[in-house]
């Protein structure tokens, strides 16, 4: 799994889970152990409890004696619901009418006990019903202290549900009957109010054969219309004409007159008048006006012209009056057919009113023909239905208890104890506050882990000091941890580190023997390695090294030259520069110019520069010389210190600029304490034997 933080996310492997829940394995087997122990007292305790079981086939369709149309078909609803279906069933089941039957039932029959006494409600706690899988049967069980109670009380449940559903069936559709009832009877009444109101109609409005006075109507409408248009096309023919013979009047055309007029006198007129303007014309072409032949033809011409005329005129008038008479009898056919519309429309309102009843009157009486017809098959489906519900399998006396069963109660308090252990010992472990594993380190302070520093349970004596235990003892499991330590610092990401800050968050936390430990593993490489007691509150340096606590820092910040104040220790290699003699102003004399340039001397003189501090959270020692080394080391130790004070001291370094190494882990019990660390107390104990005491360096 993975813990999300704010810089990075922490990887926790099943190892590290294991490790948690072996450091609670206390908890855990506590609460698995008084968990069984409730489960097998309960087993041994509680009355004996049999199970009687009567299985129950539900089908979702129901069968008929005949077969009908089915005027409630709960059927094809239970196939599109089927889940819901059988969820209703076993609600059905539950239900307090069929408890209440049951108990009736079970009195009948000569029981009278705590069953029948208690009443439905308890019943509801001795009875369980539950649906097989892919199937269509339903168990019905009974638990009971007697067997065959049991037996008697799951065979009446299964007995009760199986009739009451048949009764429901064939009485589904009681509702549907009554009001069938009521619309055959109201159907019924609405056909004789039809029947009396056509009759009443027709007799109010005089309809001894309406259809065939609507037809004769009808008729004359048609063949006044005929005649109409007739009528009004010889007007038009006739118009059409007399304005042809009047353009060929005034246009002299007298011929194609006479053709279009066709009247004997013009013919005549007309055949007299063609051999005059022919010689006419032959005259003007000899004699000039003043020749009495030519003025007598001419005379002649305007007679014939004048008679042609007044002919014309006369047959035009006649033939205007004609016109004027079909107009007149178009009129008179207008006005005849809008009498016999408006006499049509009021029989047809009359014959549509009439129509509407009869439709009403029809349908109502198809509408009385089904229901009827729907009657009788409700009725002869109420009287056919087949149960769907079918008792498979009686109950029988059961032979053996069924609870309280001693194995799996016991299996059961098995996993629940186990769980609540485990639960327990993970909660205890979130609300453990201090730092203990690397995993705490990476999750709560996003700083690396660079190793942790083994409890030394066997010191040498008075005379040897414990942090010069790794000194002493090179092959023991401290100094290889130590040497680890060493390694991962040595090969920082980040550069190299020739100038490092040892500090803790609050006292006691083992950052002093760290440091020394530490400065023993840099020179054991060979290095020229500096250990500086910057703690002007509570130097310990010069007491580990057994030198005098002065000349020191502090005399060599007030001018002293650094070469003069150093100490060698038993340790070859490792030098130290103990606090001094006056610390009377420590925080002003570390935020000197003076100490950075005590610092680059050391760094030039030496390989790597240690500088033990005070503290972080206590006092402002270790950040005012956060910013002036390569790297500072953060000692914790196991399960002390709260961890919301490591993450503030942390955090505070960085807020000034320091660079956090890491963190080392310092007293971690490798025999009691965290698992995760048992590798280097059983498999490096194995590989790293313990030598005999190495005498001290002079």
């Amino acid at each position: 799994m993975n813990v999300q933080n704010d810089d990075s996310t922490v990887t926790v492997s099943l190892a590290d889970l294991w490790t948690l829940l072996m450091m609670q394995r206390v908890v855990i087997g506590a609460c698995v152990g008084g968990a069984l122990a409730l489960a097998v007292l309960y087993s041994l305790l509680a009355t004996a409890q049999y199970r009687a079981t009567a299985v129950v086939q539900l089908s979702i369709q129901a069968g008929q004696e005949i077969r009908t149309a089915k005027v409630v078909d709960l059927d094809q609803y239970n196939r599109w619901n089927r889940d819901m279906f059988v969820q209703t069933n076993l609600e059905i089941l539950h239900s307090r009418n069929t408890r209440d039957e049951v108990l009736r039932r079970y009195a009948a029959l000569g029981h009278d006990d705590e069953i029948t006494k208690g009443g439905p409600e308890l019943l509801t706690g001795l009875m369980a019903v539950e649906a097989r899988d892919n199937s269509e049967l339903i168990d019905v069980s009974i638990e009971y202290s007697d067997p065959e109670k049991a037996a008697v009380l799951a065979n009446l449940v299964a007995e009760v549900y199986r009739e009451q559903n048949l009764e429901k069936l064939r009485d589904a559709a009681a509702d549907a009957r009554v009001w069938l009832r009521g619309e055959i009877a109201a159907t019924e009444e609405r056909l004789s109010e039809l029947a009396e109101s056509s009759a009443d109609y027709m007799v109010e409005n005089g309809m001894a054969d309406a259809p065939r006075n609507v037809e004769a109507v009808t008729a004359r409408a048609a063949r006044l219309q005929e005649k109409y248009a007739e009528v009004k096309t010889e007007i038009a023919v006739s118009s059409s004409q007399l304005d042809e013979q009047r353009r060929l009047l005034q246009d002299g055309q007298f011929e194609e007159l006479a053709k279009e007029l066709g009247t004997p006198l013009v013919v005549a007129l007309i055949t007299e008048y063609a051999p005059l303007v022919t010689r006419h014309a032959s005259i003007a072409a000899r004699y000039g006006e003043q020749h009495p032949e030519r003025q007598y033809v001419e005379a002649e011409l305007k007679r014939f012209e004048t008679e042609i005329a007044e002919e014309v005129q006369r047959t035009l008038s006649a033939r205007r009056a004609a016109l004027g008479v079909l107009q007149a009898n178009a009129d008179s056919l207008e006005e005849e057919m809008k009498a016999v519309a408006t006499h049509l429309a009021n029989a047809q309102r009359i014959y549509d009113g009439y129509e509407r009843i009869e439709r009403e009157h029809e349908r109502t009486k198809r509408h009385f023909v089904e229901l009827s017809q729907r009657y009788d098959e409700l009725d002869l489906q109420a009287r056919t239905q087949l149960n769907n519900v079918r008792i498979l399998d009686a109950a029988e006396v059961p032979d053996a208890p069924f609870s309280p069963r001693l194995l799996f109660n016991a299996a059961v308090a098995l996993v629940f104890g186990l769980l609540g252990g485990v639960s327990l010992g993970l909660l205890r472990e979130y609300l453990d506050d201090s730092i203990a594993t690397p995993l705490d380190v990476s999750a709560y302070l996003h700083v690396p882990y660079l190793g942790h520093v083994p409890r030394i349970e066997k010191p040498l004596g008075p005379e040897h000091p414990p942090e010069l235990y790794t000194f002493e003892r090179p092959q023991s499991v401290a100094a290889e941890s130590m040497r680890a330590i060493r390694t991962l610092i040595d090969m920082s990401a980040e550069g190299p580190v020739r100038c490092m800050l040892v500090t803790s968050a609050v006292s006691s936390e083992g950052k002093t023997g760290t440091s020394v430990r530490t400065g023993v593993t840099f020179a054991q490489l060979g290095r020229r390695v500096l250990l500086i007691d910057a703690d002007l509150r509570r130097p310990r340096l010069h007491r580990i090294f057994d030198v005098e606590r002065g000349p020191g820092l502090t005399d060599v910040l007030n001018g002293r030259p650094l070469e003069d104040s150093v100490r060698p220790t038993q340790v070859p290699g490792l030098t130290v520069l103990p606090v001094g003699t006056n610390a009377a102003r420590s925080t002003e004399m570390l935020a000197s110019p003076e100490m950075s340039r005590v610092l680059e001397v050391a760094k030039e003189q030496f390989d790597m520069v240690l500088i033990d501090t005070p503290p972080s959270t206590l006092i402002a020692d270790a950040a005012i010389l956060s910013r002036s080394v390569d790297g500072i080391l953060m000692v914790v130790r196991e399960n002390a210190a709260s961890r919301r004070l490591v993450q503030q001291a942390v955090s505070d370094l960085r807020r000034v600029g320091g660079r956090v190494l890491g963190v080392v882990i310092n007293d971690v019990d490798l025999k009691h304490g965290r698992a995760s660390y048992r590798y280097y107390y059983g498999y490096g104990r194995r590989y790293y034997a313990e030598e005999p005491k190495q005498p001290a360096a002079k």
